[in-house]
């Protein structure tokens, strides 16, 4: 997430940033635990147990999501499978 963030400053897609704000992991996972609090990925919570803050665990897409999604933005997760019931090569897209 932070390495996205950083690509995402670094764009020129508004002209250009005066100033450059890379969040850190912390901060990061407080946000995500506030996230889960407001109702965001309640399954991710769960998983989790409602707390990352100062952890290692890796965090996924659906969790990234879930802090986007806190912050007002879209989100969209979508899973390229190469198999799957549906067929060959189906996308599946999750809304939590």
């Amino acid at each position: 997430m932070a390495e996205h963030t950083d690509a995402l400053l670094e764009s020129d897609v508004d002209g250009g940033l005066e100033t450059r704000f890379v969040p850190e992991i912390g901060c990061l996972q407080v946000w995500l635990e506030r996230a889960w609090q407001a109702g965001f990925d309640r399954d991710g919570a769960a998983h989790f147990g409602g707390k990352i803050a100062g952890s290692k665990k890796w965090i996924g897409a659906t969790e990234v999501a879930a802090l986007l999604r806190s912050f007002g933005l879209r989100a969209r997760v979508v899973d390229f499978s190469t198999k799957s019931t549906a067929g060959e090569g189906a996308v599946t897209t999750l809304n939590t």
